[in-house]
């Protein structure tokens, strides 16, 4: 049952207004109440309100009883163009204790409506309010594997520490291992436990969480393959509260075509797979007073042609003032209109490793100055046809080196091996958030083709995959779905040629859709949220949906990418400001 605790107050023009002071879900014995499940079983068939003006949004009647030889009297509050308030003469009390109080008898279905937001509250592991009393039970909504049962003693430890439990333990796990963190545990990385060995399968049905490990150090996981589980699973590298400031995270994912696979959902390995929580936030680079800044900090244009055999470019100072020296940038991509138009012209890029900015704020540009000249020649605004284009795009793409150093505070990077995953077989890292496939569902005729051509010389492996592909999930999984919040985080070597797998993935299940806003319709909560990150030296589409709805994604950029950009298939999402 959700739970608001409120207070009534009246504010300096004497109108009475409700503030709420928390929210959570908690088991009671008013929750079974014949009132409220007839409430909100009159509830199902309807279409939820989404905006606080429409009918129907948050609680119907906000029942503040008072009793007495009048019987029960309710409070109702009104809705103003802005609130819902209720204005009086100041010498009215709103307390329920006079008749001239806005109350009403018997029946209130007619009441105006309380603006009082009745989404789901998702506490982060280490803040129990709103949290619900009573344990999720995990759930493998992913493939065949076996899970672990709940631990009803919620713990909090270290991946580093050595614990024995009444019937568990753990220990550091070895390189090769595979990880199995159950409901109701908490492990942390942090300061002082930063490092991992390189896991083989890591099952996150209770709380990962990387905490930001200080000026000056980075905390590093390392896997093959990542499992956030549905209901239960919750992976965290900041949030848009907390996002990591001081130090660095880096998740670092290995494998290559021909490693210890784990197959589901198309999958083979070197993967996040997320059908419960993800949220991987860094600090934006901008100044804290320039934070909410309507301009991205990952791409901007040229404001004049940048020719070749020169070093210097200029860009919009409310981009360009979030960057910093060694910071590495991509131009172009194409070339000015005069030049003519080959084959050569997709090849045209130069990259800038940046040595000197000045900013000019009274013109409203910077000059950027790199360390090597130009290779190419690149277009800034030109008029043709009475119609100004832009100048071409500049992309950031973080610090140089992004294999080795620590870009942007939170980042995602496939890595190399001695089978040149990189370099030969452009096998990086990829993230899929999930909805859960609908029982029964499996590859129609084409994909199991598909499937046995692609594993021709490998028919073990072909038959492997189909197995996973037919997998049917406990009917407790149905209907679920994965959330993601990522922002100000850089992939690199992500993406896997050939295949599907892009760097970052909306993805349902076969038979389903990933529709964020008929999860929250329904009164679940779900979240898509990919903000001002970078994905760079990628092997397919930076991002890719399928089927998708209601995401947010905006301020992102792409640069370096075999494949190509974004790539949205979908209704009712917002894609702004990427290049």
């Amino acid at each position: 049952c959700k739970m608001v605790l409120f207070r009534i107050r009246r504010d300096a023009a004497s109108r009475c207004y409700v503030e709420q002071i928390e929210a959570g879900y908690q088991t009671t014995p008013e929750c079974v109440s014949a009132q409220i499940e007839a409430h909100w079983s009159s509830k199902r068939d309807q279409r939820l309100a989404e905006k606080w003006y429409w009918s129907g949004y948050g609680i119907n009647t906000l029942y503040y009883t008072k009793s007495g030889d009048g019987g029960e009297k309710s409070l109702k509050i009104l809705r103003a163009p802005a609130n819902y308030v209720h204005s009086e003469s100041a010498d009215i009390r709103y307390d329920g204790t006079t008749d001239a109080a806005p109350v009403c008898d018997g029946n209130c279905d007619s009441s105006t409506k309380l603006s009082m937001n009745m989404k789901r509250f998702d506490c982060a592991p280490d803040d129990p309010a709103g949290c619900l009393n009573e344990a999720v039970q995990p759930r493998n909504c992913f493939d065949d594997y076996s899970h672990p049962a709940y631990d009803p003693k919620p713990r909090e430890f270290k991946w580093c520490d050595t614990i024995v439990f009444d019937d568990d333990e753990w220990k550091p796990p070895g390189e090769g291992e595979d990880v199995v963190i159950k409901a109701g545990w908490t492990v942390v990385l942090d300061s002082e436990c930063n490092e991992t060995n390189i896991t083989r399968h890591v099952d996150v049905y209770g709380s990962l969480v990387i905490r930001d490990p200080g000026f000056g150090n980075t905390a590093v996981l390392r896997a093959n393959t990542i499992h956030v589980a549905s209901t239960s699973g919750y992976l965290e590298a900041g949030t848009l509260e907390n996002p990591i400031s001081d130090g660095n995270v880096r998740i670092e994912l290995y494998g290559n075509r021909k490693s210890h696979a784990r197959f589901g959902y198309g999958l083979e390995t070197k993967y996040i797979a997320v059908f419960g929580i993800l949220k991987l936030v860094g600090r934006s680079p901008r100044l804290a007073e320039d934070d909410k800044s309507t301009y991205p900090h990952t791409w901007g244009t040229l404001q004049s042609d940048a020719r070749l055999g020169t070093k210097n470019i200029t860009i919009e100072y409310q981009v360009a003032r979030a960057w910093s020296v060694g910071d590495e940038l991509l131009l172009g991509g194409g070339t000015p209109f005069d030049t003519p138009v080959t084959a050569e012209v997709w090849n045209s890029t130069d990259s800038c490793e940046v040595i000197s900015i000045d900013h000019r704020e009274d013109e409203e540009i910077s000059e950027v100055e790199c360390k090597e000249a130009f290779k190419f020649d690149h277009a800034g605004p030109v008029e043709v046809a009475g119609a100004e284009f832009r100048g071409l795009p500049v992309t950031w793409m973080g610090k140089t080196n992004t294999q080795n150093n620590n870009t942007g505070h939170v980042s995602v990077v496939g890595m190399e091996d001695e089978s040149n995953a990189l370099k030969d077989e452009n096998y990086g890292a990829t993230v899929h958030v999930f909805s859960v496939k609908r029982r029964g569902a499996g590859p129609g005729k084409s994909e199991i083709k598909e499937i046995q051509i692609s594993n021709a010389d490998n028919p073990e492996k072909a038959t492997e995959v189909l197995a996973a592909e037919n997998y049917d999930p406990p009917n407790l999984c149905q209907g679920g779905q994965g959330s993601a919040v990522i922002a100000n985080t850089h992939f690199a070597h992500c993406g896997q040629r050939h295949s599907k797998r892009a760097c970052l993935n909306f993805d349902p299940g076969l038979g389903a859709q990933f529709n964020v806003i008929a999860v929250i319709r329904s009164g679940g909560s779900a979240e898509a949220l990919v903000h001002n990150n970078t994905f760079t030296n990628t092997y397919n589409f930076g991002i890719r949906t399928k089927t998708a709805h209601g995401l947010k994604i905006y301020g992102n950029s792409v640069s370096n990418a075999y494949h190509g950009g974004v790539k949205i298939d979908g209704g009712r999402n917002s894609v702004v400001d990427n290049a």
